[in-house]
């Protein structure tokens, strides 16, 4: 979170969600108020995109950018896929 806020609070995507490639990946996904939330939502990416940095690491940063130009097929089968993938993920932790 960038204001620390810990009330309502919504997903919010760096790269927005019609990118499926990245829609679920845990890099592009954050937790903001509704304040902040539209604030990264309705101004230029920079001070996003530097808040980002700073949270996951220049490397991981490139690596997002360069998946969400990946071609994410719409079907069902990769869909049951990331999710029992999530679904590990959680599981683990």
């Amino acid at each position: 979170m960038r204001c620390k806020k810990a009330g309502h609070l919504q997903w919010c995507h760096y790269y927005g969600r019609r990118l499926w490639s990245v829609r679920w990946d845990k890099r592009n996904v954050w937790a903001f108020c509704a304040g902040c939330h539209r604030f990264f939502d309705t101004t230029d990416h920079p001070s996003f995109s530097k808040w980002l940095i700073n949270k996951i690491g220049q490397k991981e940063y490139d690596m997002l950018t360069l998946k969400r130009y990946n071609h994410f097929p719409h079907k069902i089968e990769a869909l049951e896929a990331m999710k029992i993938k999530l679904q590990r993920e959680l599981n683990d932790n």
